[in-house]
């Protein structure tokens, strides 16, 4: 077996148990907000929505880059996991602490009822048991072990859903929600560092190696920070600008963008280990090149699969899912489907801007695209709604991945990305104003329109047949056909 053969197969099994994993994650994780949705109503839902949005922002911030790091020093350099691994602990439980006493002392001082205070001080917990999950998976993507990643990602999300089920017998409320985040996260999370301890590695800190990685790692946390704010202006400000109730119509729409990111998220954990230590040259070599040829179109060709099935079928996806009363979330997944292609391409860029150590680029990129972005939400969320602010969010999109394109990829992939990022997108859009045009019933259109899709991918060659075939190969355990 060639080293190309096991480095497919190594990705075809990480991939699957991601995949399985993640499907399951999300899904669960999504039954339990279709169920507060449904159970608490458009404001209530909303106030959740913001809320969370808040915490996982804290989470970054108080992160510093320090999982993204573990990634790649640990892909680099895999004995140096331990102490990776306890230094990103120690500045997370430490930063942590400082923000939730600040949290804390300023709630007494808010204008928000009661009620929304109690809220608010319990699901803030949360972020403290994702802030653990996401630092035990660090361990396990930089190791290649993404199995182990899969089990205990997908056991978190069951936990919080029984856990909701539970506490929500008698009546929904806020706090409900809050409890089931914040057990089923932290008990999880508990549990899988106990077994980490005792059957892969036991975490070791040092105060001045943490203050080290911090200093080593705030790239990633800055690009990690701007990245969460970018994508959660757009709630945020439905939220403060047009109301709580048009915010839960907004996050409706937006669960299901959510529920896709995952999938290309966690392939990005499959791949970002092998781009840290293909490019740790100066000049990356041509396996480089080709990983990240292969990585960047299938990933876009995913999000143009996923844009087209989202936009023909929005309407039904909204009314299954969350009920009549979020029927005009319909209008707004429309808009949002093509952020799933934009999404990817994000993915890809800053994968391969990180390898190269374009740190710069990411952050600079990102904090450009907020002040648009939240300059477009200025303008338009007032007239429009939340419909302004999905508009929003395709604009500047597209304006972030073309920044990273232009300022970071350099000439010799400038031409290249613009083909595997360009025609995925034009087809879809192409097709999905095509099926517009003609009378055909649902589903058979969404079944017509990835057909010719799939077809026109392969025809342009974006999609490589010999290619899926090595994978496949790959993923059954097959020696990979020869050419």
């Amino acid at each position: 077996m060639t080293q190309s053969d096991g480095l497919a197969r190594r990705f075809a099994k990480n991939t699957t148990a991601l995949a399985l994993g993640g499907v399951f994650a999300q899904t669960a994780i999504i039954l339990v907000e279709v169920l507060m949705a449904r159970g608490l109503g458009t404001e209530a839902y909303g106030i959740f929505a913001t809320t969370h949005a808040f915490t996982i922002l804290a989470i970054l911030v108080f992160d510093l880059g320090s999982t993204a790091w573990t990634i790649q020093e640990g892909s680099r350099h895999p004995k140096q996991l331990a102490a990776l691994f306890g230094n990103s602990l120690l500045l997370k439980t430490t930063a942590f602490a400082v923000l939730y006493a600040v949290l804390l002392f300023m709630l007494p001082f808010t204008s928000l009822d009661s009620e929304i205070r109690v809220f608010v001080a319990v699901f803030a917990l949360y972020g403290f048991g994702l802030a653990l999950v996401d630092s035990l998976a660090s361990v396990y993507t930089a190791s290649q072990e993404m199995h182990i990643n899969a089990l205990f990602q997908a056991l978190s999300p069951l936990a919080i859903l029984c856990v909701y089920l539970v506490v929500s017998l008698d009546g929904r409320s806020l706090l409900d929600a809050a409890l089931a985040f914040v057990i089923g996260s932290v008990s999880i999370g508990m549990i899988w560092l106990a077994w980490t301890w005792r059957n892969r590695l036991r975490p070791a800190a040092r105060v001045r190696e943490a203050l080290s990685l911090a200093r080593q790692s705030y790239h990633y946390g800055i690009s990690s920070v701007l990245r969460q704010v970018y994508y959660k202006t757009d709630i945020v400000m439905v939220a403060f600008l047009v109301g709580a109730a048009e915010a839960g119509v907004f996050a409706a729409a937006l669960k299901f963008l959510d529920f896709f990111y995952k999938i290309p998220l966690l392939l990005s954990r499959v791949v970002s280990p092998a781009l840290f230590a293909e490019s740790r040259t100066s000049d990356p070599n041509q396996s480089y090149e080709t990983l990240v040829s292969i990585y960047s179109r299938y990933l876009v060709v995913l999000g143009a699969f996923a844009a087209l099935v989202t936009y023909l079928s929005a309407d039904t996806l909204v009314e299954l899912a969350f009920g009549d009363a979020y029927a005009s979330s319909g209008s707004i997944l429309r808009i949002l489907s093509m952020v799933m292609v934009l999404k990817c391409m994000m993915i890809v860029c800053e994968g391969v801007l990180s390898s190269l150590g374009a740190h710069t680029v990411r952050w600079a990129s990102f904090a450009t695209t907020v002040v648009i972005n939240i300059v477009l939400n200025l303008i338009l969320v007032p007239r429009y709604g939340a419909e302004g602010a999905a508009i929003a969010t395709v604009l500047s999109g597209a304006l972030l991945v073309g920044q990273f394109v232009v300022l970071g990829f350099g000439r010799r992939r400038v031409l290249s990305a613009l083909a595997w990022f360009g025609l995925p997108s034009l087809a879809t859009i192409a097709i999905a104003a095509a099926v517009g045009l003609v009378s055909v019933p649902f589903p058979l259109d969404v079944l017509a329109a990835v057909a010719v899709l799939a077809i026109a991918l392969i025809a342009s060659g974006v999609v490589r047949l010999s290619e899926l075939q090595r994978f496949g190969a790959a993923a059954l355990g097959k020696a990979a056909p020869t050419e």
